[in-house]
């Protein structure tokens, strides 16, 4: 239908034998918005050539989110052409049967637009135990959860899946989903790729970041006891709380650690004696896993106890 509005019309041009083409081009409505239609199309299309990306630091352009925003004009363009060219398809017909047309092209768009019922599939998302443990910890805080996978499909699902799991707690988290990425994201997706490393923990604690929650079940078949090592060798971690029974045979679902800024201040033994106790009463209630399993995989010698082990029980002393 809008294709009928570049059609030459025979009866204006015979009645107007000598107007010039530019007059007639500037005060015509399909010169207008055919223009119209080509460029706003050639604005979101990447083929054969992306003009998006030419234009779209220009002042006014920037405030665009994403290019298909030009859909938008693109179809008002098409609409007037359409109304356009029905105009001239009904120039000739008789009042009668030009109002018979009209009734056939409206039932023709209700039947388009018509939307048949729409059944919705329920999706529920489990939150994982030690973001709900989290919750229980003092706030404010800067989370973030580990592994970051490398696809871009993937990590915008862990995204998102992360962003879920912060409305436990509603605390500041580095992840989010947006369909334009800083710099700062990208940059920090790939320090997430490569976590542990000395760089990454730098970055993450120059954003605040005091909470790594890592989620052992969703590392690559073999790929955990590599970043287990790998964890084992910075002090700047601490464990906090685990998920799990023990490590070793992956039954633990997911760890969580603290990021320490510096050395930190060695306990009296007095304060570390009650604060075992208090920690082994915790362990004895059920609220973590047993400390005598996590200090066997971490290693707890008094002289090379490691900062992811959490504190044995006094009576080990």
């Amino acid at each position: 239908m809008a294709g009928l509005a570049f059609v030459p019309d025979a009866v204006r041009a015979e009645s107007q034998p000598h107007a010039p083409l530019g007059p007639r081009l500037r005060s015509s409505v399909v010169a207008l918005y055919g223009t119209l239609a080509v460029v706003a199309t050639s604005l979101f299309i990447s083929w054969p050539i992306n003009v998006w990306q030419y234009v779209y630091a220009w002042p006014g352009f920037n405030f665009i989110r994403v290019p298909a925003r030009f859909v938008v004009l693109t179809l008002l363009a098409l609409a007037v052409l359409a109304a356009s060219g029905f105009e001239r398809l009904t120039l000739r017909c008789t009042p009668r049967a030009y109002f018979g047309w009209t009734a056939v092209l409206a039932a023709l768009l209700l039947g388009e637009y018509a939307t048949p019922g729409f059944t919705g599939v329920p999706f529920t998302l489990d939150v994982p135990a030690i973001d709900r443990w989290l919750a229980t910890q003092p706030k404010p805080f800067v989370f973030v959860e580990v592994p970051v996978p490398r696809d871009l499909g993937s990590l915008e699902r862990q995204q998102t899946r992360a962003m879920l799991h912060s409305t436990v707690h509603w605390q500041r988290t580095v992840h989010g989903y947006s369909g334009i990425r800083p710099g700062l994201h990208d940059q920090l997706n790939q320090i997430l790729h490569r976590f542990p490393d000395e760089p990454g923990l730098a970055r993450l604690r120059e954003l605040g970041v005091r909470y790594v929650v890592v989620h052992t079940e969703q590392y690559a078949p073999g790929a955990w006891p590599a970043v287990d090592a790998r964890l084992r060798t910075f002090p700047q971690l601490r464990l906090v709380h685990l998920e799990g029974t023990s490590l070793r045979n992956r039954a633990v679902t997911a760890i969580l650690l603290e990021t320490i800024r510096g050395r930190r201040k060695p306990r009296s033994r007095f304060r570390a004696g009650r604060c075992e106790r208090r920690e082994t009463a915790c362990l004895a209630a059920g609220k973590s896993p047993g400390s005598d399993a996590i200090s066997r995989h971490f290693g707890h010698g008094r002289r090379g106890r490691h900062p992811l082990a959490l504190p044995r029980p006094h009576h080990d002393r």
